[in-house]
């Protein structure tokens, strides 16, 4: 994707030019009269994870070839050409990573309220912006993000320490003695209320269009 909102989808190019579908192909990209600095564009080509692409796509902006990426990022979103999304949970997974070292050095000066309110106000945010999309990933990928958040719980309720058998607590009571959500929760809360959000447009645009007719 193009600073001029130019996409290529399964090698042909919507927006402006032509593409082919050969072995090595070329489009040419109208600015519509715009100025646009090809060093801050790349192009994403999107195709089906199991599917590798076996034609080059080069797009070319005022006489100069578009550098094609492997992901881009969008209004924070690490969006990838398979949309496995795996590259945002890498990010969110570091980005976590380094919350959780940072709770384990201030959790000897607060109390358990105090930590929670630092987790709702530092981590939350990162597990549920842009959710709505990135959490439709499978479940592995899901399932790293889980192990953080089983780390932060147990931090949280000085349940760190290994017991007798050398495994964890269960995770599971601590969560709801905290009332923190897991991904995997947070993932069918956001698809439920965007479903329900999808039907009511839809009654509210049949109801509109009825109006309209009487």
């Amino acid at each position: 994707m193009d600073g001029d909102g130019c996409k290529v989808v399964g090698g042909a190019l919507a927006g402006g030019g032509e593409a082919g579908f050969g072995a090595s192909s070329t489009a040419n990209i109208g600015t519509g009269g715009a100025c646009l600095s090809t060093e801050a564009i790349a192009s994403v080509i999107f195709h089906p994870f199991n599917k590798p692409i076996k034609q080059t796509v080069t797009l070319i902006l005022q006489r100069k070839a578009i550098e094609e990426v492997k992901y881009i990022k969008y209004l924070g979103v690490m969006i990838d050409g398979t949309l496995t999304w795996k590259h945002h949970i890498n990010k969110v997974k570091v980005t976590l990573s380094r919350l959780c070292g940072l709770f384990y050095k201030i959790r000897p000066y607060v109390n358990k309220n105090i930590i929670k309110m630092l987790y709702n106000s530092l981590v939350y945010p990162h597990l549920t912006y842009g959710a709505e999309v990135w959490t439709l990933s499978g479940k592995t990928l899901l399932n790293s993000i889980l192990m953080i958040q089983k780390r932060f719980v147990r931090m949280m309720t000085f349940n760190d320490v290994r017991n007798e058998n050398y495994e964890y607590p269960h995770s599971s009571p601590l969560f709801k003695q905290l009332g923190i959500l897991k991904i995997h929760d947070i993932q069918k809360f956001l698809h439920f209320y965007l479903s329900l959000f999808t039907k009511l447009l839809k009654k509210v645009s049949q109801i509109t269009f009825i109006t309209g007719l009487l």
